[in-house]
């Protein structure tokens, strides 16, 4: 129909218009190349993985969720 065309658009200019935003981030700190090789720093300083591994662990979800109650997993995090 003609309303969600309409709808697609809009969501496709705002797409559009955030990647253009993060390009222009980018090129602000010297481009693609610069950004990867400060990521590749932070990565060999900071590992990224172990901290979201050692969160996981910490609320109990490294074999899964402890449950399927949403309230009961924000009840557990409060605790915690």
């Amino acid at each position: 129909s003609r309303s969600t065309h309409k709808s697609i658009s809009s969501e496709h200019k705002l797409l559009l218009d955030e990647v253009t935003k993060w390009k222009d981030k980018i090129s602000e700190i010297g481009g693609r190349e610069e950004y990867q090789r400060a990521s590749q720093l932070n990565t060999s300083l900071f590992s990224t993985s172990k901290w979201v591994l050692g969160v996981l662990g910490r609320w109990g979800w490294l074999d899964g969720l402890s449950s399927d109650n949403p309230s009961d997993i924000e009840q557990q995090q409060q605790q915690k």
